[in-house]
């Protein structure tokens, strides 16, 4: 049995395959949101215990400003 498929221009096609790259995108910046929130929520206190702190900053201080700035 034949089964008819309605053909589709290539307009249609392009908007489709835009609308998935597009949510690709959406998908792969929101991963990235999320990461950079969870190690901004990480990194945050260890930022605030140890300002002015001199060594007692310890090794975490070198990681805490990228949570910061990120």
């Amino acid at each position: 049995m034949f089964v008819a498929v309605p053909a589709t221009d290539g307009f249609e096609l392009a908007n489709r395959r835009g609308a998935s790259a597009a949510a690709s995108v959406g998908r792969a910046r929101a991963a990235s949101m999320l990461a950079a929130g969870v190690f901004r929520s990480v990194s945050q206190p260890w930022f605030e215990q140890g300002v002015g702190r001199g060594p007692a900053m310890g090794p975490i201080a070198g990681c805490a400003p990228l949570g910061v700035a990120w």
